[in-house]
């Protein structure tokens, strides 16, 4: 049984062909200088849930949210000017698929790196939106917001989390991408 599963798990992940890619995505928050380990039906999906990122992080909606919300790891800075530099900064970045099941970690980056790894696990049949906020998240951490590693109740109220929520709010609707 145990292993019909990990051959399962194995063909679910390599369905279409796994790449290094090297095409880039330029835009205004992002620049993604190369997939690695995606597939070609991957890239096709960044391709849409990155411009959706993008029109997110500079709707109205997104802004209010943002202002509105008590946050903490601001580094010092007030919440129009943490929304000013999320919407200020792009980040050049590889972006490398992985799969690892036994994780609760749908995305992570290292300081430093100019790579985010993304789990297969959370990502593969996930909403343009989720995959959307998952990168955001991500890309905030190479902006300079953090987050403590412990699921503590205060947590949510960090750059990276607050941005989780405010897309909760402000993907779903197109109303509110205006």
């Amino acid at each position: 049984m145990f292993k019909l599963l990990m051959l399962l798990v194995l063909i679910s992940c390599s369905s279409g062909k796994v790449t290094t890619n090297t095409d880039v995505i330029k835009a205004s928050l992002i620049n993604v200088t190369k997939f690695t380990n995606f597939t070609d039906k991957e890239i096709v999906k960044a391709k849409k849930y990155i411009p959706l990122m993008e029109s997110v992080v500079k709707s109205q909606c997104f802004e209010d949210f943002m202002v509105a919300r008590k946050m903490i790891k601001t580094d010092g800075l007030s919440n129009k000017e943490v929304v000013a530099k999320l919407r200020g900064t792009t980040v050049d970045i590889e972006l490398i698929a992985y799969y690892k099941r036994f994780s609760y970690v749908a995305g992570y980056t290292e300081p430093g790196a100019k790579w985010i790894k993304i789990n297969r696990k959370y990502h593969t049949g996930a909403s343009l939106c989720s995959e959307a906020s998952n990168l955001y998240h991500e890309l905030s951490h190479k902006i300079g917001f953090g987050h403590t590693n412990k699921g503590t109740s205060i947590r949510k109220y960090s750059v990276p989390y607050s941005i989780n929520d405010a897309f909760k709010v402000c993907c779903e609707n197109p109303v509110n991408l205006k």
